[in-house]
């Protein structure tokens, strides 16, 4: 083994010389479901404390509704702890350009185009699963096949 200086490798590569066998493999739906779970808690916390602090510190959230100078109609309208989800996506763009500036009007075609790639993935994936479920097997591979690796690629 070449000298990274990759601490994990070497604990791995210790392991397996020690214990002679190899270290048991986690099936692909039980990764998915951790990482779902470690990385869906920490999302749905920081957003519950997103959702109580916003009204708490209007001035860092709202800026042009505390700042006479820079007050618009947009701004006037606070909304409600989930509704301006909802906003940002049906505000007209020019409405969007006249209160906010050509930079929150990009950044916001760019979040909507990458919400239309991701939809699309999604949407290819209720064809392809079915098809990868079905297709045949290879004989010599391990007959240990977990579910998620079956349906897709």
């Amino acid at each position: 083994m070449e000298e990274t200086g990759d601490v994990s490798g070497f604990v791995h590569q210790r392991y397996l010389e020690e214990n002679n066998d190899e270290v048991p493999k986690t099936p692909t739906s039980q990764v998915v479901e951790d990482t779902f779970l470690v990385y869906g808690s920490i999302f749905a916390i920081l957003f519950l404390i997103f959702l109580i602090v916003r009204p708490r510190y209007p001035r860092a959230y709202n800026v042009r509704n505390t700042v006479p100078e820079l007050n618009c109609e947009l701004a006037k309208d606070t909304l409600g702890s989930l509704r301006w989800i909802y906003r940002v996506f049906f505000i007209p763009e020019d409405e969007m350009l006249q209160n906010c500036g050509l930079d929150t009007v990009i950044y916001l075609r760019f979040m909507r185009y990458g919400f239309l790639v991701a939809l699309m993935g999604i949407l290819n994936s209720i064809y392809l699963m079915p098809i990868y479920g079905t297709s045949p097997t290879d004989p010599t591979a391990s007959l240990d096949i977990d579910g998620l690796d079956k349906i897709s690629l």
